[in-house]
């Protein structure tokens, strides 16, 4: 009388399928915990640069400086650009007769501002980019003049 029940092979087909089942699904849970401590640092690391970024546009923190595993710095950069005028041909006070100006001359702008770069521990890094410090002084400078005006006005209609 025959038994009923599974052969040598069919039970090794199965475990060979359960142990690759098994290995795809501990591989996917090691790269997802991998993953998730990737972006906790960087989470970390973009909420310690908005401090950061916060404490130096207020004055509160230096320029460069340490905090924890964080520490940063900042230098002012500047690059000249091509003006409003870029691309345009300038006919005015052209002579085709080859004298006067070329007529394609264009204006350059400087444009300046500050990189605060943050890095952690691990010297993973972050660079924000900050308006200079002369455009800051600029827009505190019109920023007091507007509340003084205002308050002049105010005080005029009293």
């Amino acid at each position: 009388m025959k038994r009923g029940g599974f052969t040598l092979l069919e039970v090794l087909v199965a475990v060979v399928i359960l142990a690759t089942v098994g290995t795809a699904a501990l591989k996917l849970v090691i790269l997802s915990q991998n993953t998730l401590a990737a972006v906790s640092e960087r989470e970390k690391l973009l909420d310690g640069a908005r401090e950061i970024e916060i404490g130096v546009l207020t004055g509160v923190l230096d320029e460069r400086g340490t905090s924890g595993d964080l520490r940063w710095e900042t230098e002012e950069k500047e690059t000249e650009l091509f003006g409003e005028d870029f691309g345009r041909l300038d006919l005015e006070g052209l002579d085709f007769d080859g004298t006067g100006r070329s007529g394609d001359v264009s204006e350059t702008v400087l444009v300046k501002w500050r990189e605060l770069v943050v890095r952690d521990a691990k010297d993973n890094r972050m660079t924000v980019y900050l308006e200079s410090e002369e455009d800051a002084r600029k827009d505190r400078l019109e920023a007091q003049s507007a509340s003084s005006g205002e308050s002049s006005e105010n005080g005029e209609n009293d």
